[in-house]
Parts: structure tokens; sequence; C-alpha cells
């Protein structure tokens, strides 16, 4: 078999010989590209193949819980010494729950059923499914690690419907964070509630522990005064230990408290939705040039293969004359 070199050179005039075969199909697919987008312009948004799209943004700043961290070990400190276990394990970040919770069927059908996007979709096989399939690409929820900032942004032909979703989508997300109790100064502060009403319970029958055994005293002999005495020394102690644990509970309750109302929201809305006014996709600019780029390919695969041929050829005469 007959071995064939390419000249890139040569390739490069051969090309060059050929631009017609590039230029012809490139300018009549450019005629037609620019066809479709005009076109695609004119119709109706519901009709147009390739309709303007609209995206709608908000933005959350999201704070993770550390100011508490001082008072949570005052509270582990103290539950430990009341027998209370009051660990939460390893702690999760905030915006790794919101992106749990925009990944919730829950959440997702919530939005679907409020804006009826199963009949917008004209969905009509696997509705559950498929609707969840379609939000999904609509409806984007991101978290910026460097800056804690979530964006909640919702993509439609239609930019009030893509607003009013956004809107709904990003209240929804911060109410569910609030219902799943995802705060970490909410916890401590029902934490500490509970414990609060554990001890009080203590003190409670600590209290009538006492009173009972003083009672006692007018019932009983002599004899046995000295050993309810020391009893109720000894539960006096223990109502003692319990009371301050209880001033402790109720001092980092009310500290927390106060600490809640100064920054009272682990989620910051700090931009709100917006109707655009500009479409976010779809850049026909870009389809032109890639649809360009590719014709150009596929043109010069053909010139290619026709060098290709012709060198062939050329390789075979040359062998079947020195053959002779």
């Amino acid at each position: 078999m007959n071995e064939v070199e390419i000249d890139l050179v040569e390739l490069i005039k051969y090309c060059w010989k050929k631009k017609w075969a590039f230029i012809i199909p490139m300018f009549v697919a450019a005629i037609l590209l620019v066809g479709f987008c005009i076109l695609s312009i004119k119709m109706e948004p519901e009709k147009s193949p390739l309709p303007n799209k609209y995206t709608s943004v908000a933005k959350i700043l999201v704070r993770e819980s550390s100011g508490s961290s001082g008072i949570s070990s005052s509270l582990s400190s103290l539950s430990s010494l009341a027998g209370i276990n009051l660990s939460a394990g390893a702690k999760t970040s905030n915006g790794t729950i919101l992106t749990t919770i925009a990944d919730t069927t829950s959440y997702q059908d919530d939005i679907i059923d409020k804006f009826n996007l199963i009949q917008r979709y004209k969905i009509e096989k696997n509705v559950k499914s498929s609707s969840r399939k379609s939000l999904s690409k609509t409806l984007s929820v991101k978290l910026d690690d460097k800056t804690n900032v979530l964006s909640v942004s919702f993509t439609d032909i239609d930019p009030v419907f893509a607003q009013a979703v956004a809107s709904y989508a990003t209240d929804l997300l911060m109410k569910k964070f609030y219902e799943y109790s995802a705060d970490d100064d909410a916890i401590n502060l029902k934490n500490y509630r509970e414990a609060m009403d554990s001890s009080y319970k203590k003190i409670v029958e600590y209290q009538k522990d006492i009173q009972a055994l003083e009672q006692s005293v007018s019932n009983t002999t002599a004899a046995y005064v000295p050993s309810i005495m020391f009893d109720v020394q000894m539960k006096k102690m223990e109502l003692d230990a319990e009371e301050k644990i209880y001033a402790s509970y109720r001092g980092q309750y009310e500290l927390l408290g106060i600490q809640m109302k100064d920054d009272p929201t682990t989620l910051k809305l700090i931009q709100g939705t917006e109707i655009p006014d500009i479409k976010s996709a779809p850049s026909r600019a870009k389809i032109c040039i890639i649809a360009e780029l590719a014709i150009f390919v596929i043109c010069f695969v053909f010139v290619f293969f026709s060098y290709y041929r012709t060198l062939t050829a050329k390789v075979t005469d040359l062998v079947k004359e020195e053959a002779r």
C-alpha cells in the first residue's frame, strides 16, 4: 500500500482554490440563521422556537450562628450536671440546609401547585416527576461558598411570571428553613426552655419532699428526729444545687433571647426579586457563531477528503508510471 503524505501548505492552497465551497454554504447558513433569529423574535413567545427568556433573582445572606458558641458550651456543661444530653452532633452549615430543602419534593410541589405548572408546561404523563424535572430546569438555588450568599432564581418567557415565582420560592425557602428549626439559635433557645422546665420540676419535687419530711417530725418519736432532719438537710442541699442550675439556665435563656432580638434572623434578604427588563437567554449571536463554525468544519471535512482523493489519485498515477 502506498503511503500518502499530506503537505500542510499544499492543503491550505487547495482550500483557497475551493474557497467557494466554504463561502457559499456559510453565506447561505448565515442568511438562514439571521432569518430564523428574526422570526423567533417576531413570533409570540409561546409559539416561538427560540423565545426570549427572563430571569428574576433574589439573594439571601446566610449567617452562621457563631456568636452563641460560648452559650452552647455552657448549656452542654449545665446539661451534663443535670443528667440531660443536649448534644446536637456535628454542625451542618445553614447554606447546606437551605440547598437541601430546595431539593425536597415538598418544596418543589408547593411551587408547582401554587402556580399550576403542570398545566402551564402541558404535562400529561408522569405529572409529578415530569413537573419536578421541568421546575429544576427553570428554578435555581445556588450557594456561593466564598460570600455565603444564596441565590434563588427562576427563568421564564414571561418576566412578570418569572418574578412572581422567584419571589414565592424565596419566601417559601426561608419559611421552611425556620419551620425545620434549622437556626442554631432557635434550637438552643428551645433546648434552654426544655432544660428550664425539667429543672423546675425537680425543684418542686425537692420542695414537696422537704415539706413532707418536716411535717413528719411532729408525728414521729424523738429517736427518729435526727435521721429525718439529716434527710431534710440533704434535700435542701440538692434543692440549692438545682436552684443554681435553674438560675444558670434562666440567665443563658434570657441572654440568648436578647441576642436574637438584636439580630433576629439567620437569613437576610439582601436583594429582592424584580421584574427583569433584559433577557437572560438565549444568546442568538453565540448560536449563530457556533452554527457558522460547525458549517465551516463540515465544509473543511468535505474539502479535505476531496484533497485526499486527489492526492491519492496522483500518487497512484506516479506509481503506475514508475512501474512502466
